[in-house]
């Protein structure tokens, strides 16, 4: 079969037990996830909370299904959104009406929040999942960089309330640069079952009775192949085997940084999280894009951080809500080191070593 097969249900059963949730339905990319996600969350003409560095695909697949982002700024500690500034909007720029909460400069509802946890930490998902029970807000996790980190000791789906979860999505990716790959691909893991229930079916064109072609719904095909599921499944045997490489990967760039170089700032890991590390980023004390282009000189693969959504054109029409504009000084100064499970103590010394003589 191409789509459906053993395989699609081992990697979903597998991906649902790793999150720790009810169900899981794979689908052919990260952003397609999210497309569905956004789509059932039924929440078109409505705002969405975004954070306002990441990569573009949770905030084009808002808009694409109808929403309004507005941006908020990152913690400068934790690198993640900002889950004071997230209160602070809430607090400061929305009101109650009719059972709703409406943002009084757009006069638009607010009822979602989008949580892009990066490089492979987490969110602080105590402090933002009370925000969005204390609004009644819909949360959806972008959780593309951090498959398998734990929160408290337990996996992010784990950390659900009970009372919320039919207001909670978990979205993934498999691209190739993700911790494990299905060369393309994604899925939607979530602790209810009518959730999931209702993803598998607009995903695969919303089709009530085979025989007959008959449609219910604007279905869909997102569906994952079955070879791409297989991949999958043997990719998951691996998981936890790439996470330690990948935490002793940033323990050494840790190390070997402090060592050679003054004021390079990682960001700080919250206590309750666990991450996966899986994407080494420093923020330099100097802008970082000669610093980046001496390294990609002597071929390493260097890369800076996104440049803040809400300086692209196309998303500048858009409420960015801030403090001190640490987005901007992030992408200013800071830079991905290369982060692959299979980077060696060797070749991480001579990343450090390349970047201390750029540096000066």
């Amino acid at each position: 079969m191409s789509y459906g097969g053993w395989y699609v249900r081992e990697f979903e059963t597998s991906l649902a037990q790793t999150f720790g949730c009810a169900d899981a339905v794979t689908v052919a990319s990260g952003t397609c996830a999210l497309q569905l996600a956004f789509e059932l969350s039924g929440k078109r003409d409505t705002e969405i909370l975004i954070p306002a560095l990441t990569f573009a695909a949770p905030a084009s697949a808002a808009v694409r299904a109808g929403m309004h982002p507005v941006f908020v700024d990152l913690d400068p500690k934790t690198w993640q959104v900002d889950d004071e500034l997230l209160a602070a909007f809430l607090e400061e720029r929305c009101v109650r009406r009719e059972g709703h909460v409406v943002n009084t400069a757009s006069g638009r509802r607010v009822s979602t929040i989008c949580l892009v946890h990066l490089w492979g930490d987490l969110a602080r998902l105590d402090r933002i999942h009370a925000l969005a029970r204390q609004w009644n807000l819909v949360v959806i996790h972008d959780a593309a960089q951090c498959l398998g980190a734990r929160y408290k000791g337990l996996p992010l789906g784990a950390t659900v309330p009970d009372d919320q979860v039919d207001q909670i999505i978990i979205t993934t990716s498999f691209n190739a640069n993700k911790i494990i790959t299905t060369g393309a691909g994604g899925a939607l893991i979530a602790k209810s079952q009518s959730l999931c229930r209702r993803a598998r079916h607009l995903s695969s064109t919303a089709k009530a009775d085979t025989m007959s072609f008959f449609h219910d719904d604007y279905g869909l095909n997102f569906r994952m192949s079955n070879i791409n599921a297989a991949i999958g499944v043997a990719q998951m045997e691996m998981l936890s085997d790439r996470i330690h490489r990948k935490q002793r990967l940033h323990q050494y760039y840790v190390r070997a940084i402090r060592k050679r170089m003054d004021g390079v700032r990682f960001a700080h890991q919250a206590p309750e999280s666990a991450g996966i590390c899986w994407m080494n980023c420093i923020e330099l004390p100097q802008p970082s894009r000669s610093v980046i282009e001496k390294l990609v000189a002597q071929r390493i693969m260097v890369r800076p951080v996104w440049i803040p959504l809400p300086q692209l054109p196309v998303y500048s029409r858009f409420e960015y809500y801030q403090r001190d504009a640490f987005s901007a000084r992030l992408h200013e100064h800071a830079i991905m080191l290369p982060s692959g499970p299979g980077v060696t103590e060797a070749q991480a010394d001579r990343v450090v070593s390349a970047l201390a003589e750029a540096c000066r």
